[in-house]
This record gives structure tokens, sequence and C-alpha cells, in this order.
């Protein structure tokens, strides 16, 4: 019974389990895993129907016009999401270029076949972005922001990292440990 009300809709377990599944579904479509996140979307909802009571299908029955009306807001959110995603994952691309970073692992590291990188060669990742938008949209939200933080305070503290490195092993050499 604790299950049950843990999960149920709405309850904090509810949304836990909704916040961890997007995170993690937005992490796989980050890496071009939309499979994956297809895999987890799946698997969130059949633990909500069977330990949380959540009955999907008696609500489709009772509002079939909300349900198409939402599968199409869904989709057209979606569709709209993907733009704005697509901008994003181009200017991260390009920022890592003009950072100086080996173009050839950059590109291959993205799956950038051709240049300027073509729509066909990501329809898997921008697929993913569409139908898993909520998800997209979340993680992009919370993480882009705090990975550009973390970047910049790197940068202007590499030199103080390098500096305490160098005290570290001042004196050593690779033939210092040799036996």
């Amino acid at each position: 019974m604790f299950v049950w009300e843990f999960l149920a809709v709405g309850a904090i377990g509810f949304w836990l389990l909704l916040v961890l599944s997007a995170i993690i579904m937005s992490e796989m479509l980050d890496n071009d895993a939309p499979g994956w996140a297809t895999i987890v979307a799946i698997v969130t909802v059949a633990v909500l129907v069977v330990f949380g009571g959540f009955n999907p299908l008696s609500y489709l029955a009772a509002h079939p016009g909300e349900i198409v009306l939402g599968i199409a807001a869904y989709f057209f959110a979606g569709a709209v999401w993907s733009l704005v995603k697509w901008y994003f994952w181009l200017v991260k691309l390009r920022r890592q270029l003009d950072a100086g970073h080996d173009h050839r692992r950059v590109l291959y590291t993205a799956g950038v076949q051709q240049f300027p990188p073509q729509p066909g060669d990501h329809k898997s990742r921008i697929i993913g972005w569409i139908a898993l938008w909520p998800a997209s949209m979340l993680w992009t939200l919370i993480n882009d922001p705090v990975r550009r933080a973390a970047e910049e305070i790197y940068a202007r503290l590499g030199g103080t990292y390098q500096r305490i490195s160098n005290r570290v092993f001042q004196g050593y050499t690779k033939e210092t440990n040799r036996d």
C-alpha cells in the first residue's frame, strides 16, 4: 500500500520519479541515444501504472477529444523546441570550434559528417528532441547555464590549477621515480 501512496499522481514520489526520469532522458538525448530515452519514458509510465495506480486507459476513453488536442499541442511544442534546441546545439558546437579544440575530434564527437552540419545527419537526435521535448527542455534550461558557469570558473582558475600542480611536483621528474 505504501508504494501506491508514494507514487500516486501528485504525491512526492510521483514528482521525484518524473524529475529523475526527465534528467535521465535528457542526458540520453544529449548523448544522441533517443532509443534509450524512450525506454526510460516507457518504464516510467509502466512504474506509475503498476505501482502508482495511474490508469491512462480510463482517461483516454473518457476524454478522446482532449487527448487528440493534447497530442497535437505536444508535437507542435516539440517541433518548436527542436528548432530552438538545434540552434543551441549548433552554437555550442561553434563555441567549441572557436575555442581552438581539435576540429576533427569535436566534429567526430558531435557526429558531424558534413560541414556545415546537416539536419539529416542528426535525424535521430532531432526526433528525440521533438518526441521527448519536456525532458530535453528541462535539462537544457538547467544544465547549460550551470555548465557554462563551471567552464568560465575553470577558465579563470586554469593558471591557479597549474601553479598548484607545479608546486606539488616541484623537483620531481619522470626520471626521479624510475627504478
